[in-house]
């Protein structure tokens, strides 16, 4: 095509459908977007929980009672902190401390197995519902194996299962409080669920059409592999919410850390969920799930006021560097998305969080910013602001010809096989000096030095 023959100014006119076109778009995105402005996420805290299951070396009792007093004093008021089974265990001693202690246990849910029922016979509670009375939690996460072909393997009908259900829901009503903001409670739990809509969707229908009858306050569900798409969750959500109607809380959960499953989040409560149960790192029982802490940043880039109003989120970096600590004896990657080391240390000035729409500024959420030097991308000003970062004068960071030649000479290194650390201070400073000499400026001994005791932290 010749180019001198397109009519730019008939081509680039916009016509009604056009027009249209870019309304329906933006209408869209403006919906979505107020839908994460208005929420007020219920976020179901699960680090004394969830975290434990990956831990290296599991959590002892002190670590249960450090990771209570960091959700809490974060600002969640909604923690699991308990699984029972049938032997002595970290999570029921943790419980049992709690109530010897006089804690009131307000907010506190514990997860339970269902028991086992059979037609014209007493109800016979499960070991950790035993348990669960005994200390007295007054909350609780029931539960429930849906998959058709694990009931079939056990020996049960769809109506064993219903009736199980109904009848697990009736005890734990009889022995819990009267349902408030805080207390007596019950969460119907599905582990399985995406396995029980691929054998038999219908089925799950009818489990949901059970709990319209059921006096329970949530229902909540995860995809426990990880190996499900946003959509996927987003539909099922929208099944559910025909059935599971306001006040009943829908929650979600998702394994991976490919991504998907903070984007599962998103599109779950696009779809009508009122938020997810999640410790606030990152860490699950297998890899990585979509966590608290993730949640809150997005819903932050969505200009959410209600989470500023909720939580600490000044303190949510440090709170989460901590739980990782606590959970698996190091802290988080570096490059992890938000919350590692690297995420706010910019190589390029492209990537800088500022005051525009869904950026998320680190000192927000307790990050500090800063600056990475690399060899093949850091951009002038990126080391530039590196240089005045590690306490460099004006007549260094400021000297456009001297940041060439420390380009340069990165470039120059790589090019003949070397690998060099840029970043680091020393060799940023020998990087310095070798370019100050090529431009005929001598040595910097006096600033050498200076820069030499700040890299060591001396004043």
């Amino acid at each position: 095509m010749n180019m001198n023959q397109v009519d730019i100014k008939n081509s680039t006119r916009l016509d009604d459908e056009d027009r249209k076109a870019t309304a329906v778009v933006k209408e869209q995105i403006d919906r979505k977007l107020a839908i994460l402005k208005s929420l007020k996420p219920f976020i179901l805290d699960m680090a004394p929980r969830e975290g434990s299951l990956p831990a290296s070396y599991g959590h002892t009792l002190d670590d249960k009672h450090e990771l209570l007093s960091l959700s809490k004093e974060f600002g969640f008021n909604d923690i699991s902190i308990t699984g029972y089974f049938d032997y002595e265990n970290v999570d029921q001693a943790f419980a049992e401390q709690l109530r010897e202690s006089g804690d009131s246990m307000d907010g506190y849910f514990s997860n339970l197995m269902p028991a086992r029922t059979e037609a014209g016979k007493p109800f016979k509670p499960s070991y950790s519902q035993r348990q669960f009375k005994s200390v007295g939690t007054p909350n609780c996460l029931l539960l429930i194996y849906l998959e058709p072909e694990v009931l079939k393997a056990k020996g049960q009908t769809y109506d064993d299962l219903f009736r199980d259900i109904v009848r697990n829901v009736e005890y734990l009503r009889e022995i819990l409080p009267e349902p408030s903001a805080r207390r007596g409670r019950i969460f119907i739990r599905f582990v399985d669920i995406f396995d029980a809509w691929d054998q038999d969707p219908e089925f799950l229908t009818r489990v949901l059409k059970l709990l319209q009858q059921l006096p329970i306050q949530a229902v909540i569900f995860e995809d426990v592999r990880g190996t499900h798409f946003p959509f996927q969750n987003a539909e099922l959500v929208r099944l559910m919410r025909k059935y599971v109607s306001p006040p009943r809380l829908i929650l979600v959960h998702s394994h991976s850390g490919n991504g998907m499953e903070d984007a599962a989040a998103i599109d779950a409560i696009l779809a009508g969920a009122d938020g997810i149960w999640a410790g606030l790192s990152p860490h699950a029982a297998q890899g990585t799930h979509s966590s608290g802490a993730m949640l809150i940043c997005n819903l932050l880039r969505a200009g959410n006021e209600h989470v500023k109003d909720t939580y600490a989120l000044d303190k949510l970096y440090p709170i989460v560097e901590r739980m990782s600590v606590i959970h698996m004896g190091e802290p988080l990657p570096e490059d992890y998305p938000v919350f590692g080391r690297r995420s706010f240390h910019y190589v390029d000035e492209a990537f800088v969080q500022a005051e525009r729409p869904q950026d998320l500024k680190p000192e927000l959420i307790g990050q500090s910013p800063g600056w990475r030097v690399t060899p093949a991308l850091a951009m002038p000003a990126v080391i530039r602001n590196r240089l005045k970062e590690l306490g460099y004068g004006k007549d260094i960071y400021d000297d456009r010809q001297l940041v060439k030649q420390v380009k340069i000479l990165m470039s120059e290194a790589n090019i003949s096989g070397r690998r060099i650390l840029a970043d680091d201070p020393e060799v940023l400073e020998g990087l310095i000096i070798k370019a100050r000499e090529r431009l005929g400026t001598g040595q910097i001994e006096a600033e050498r030095d200076k820069v030499q005791k700040i890299a060591v932290g001396e004043s």
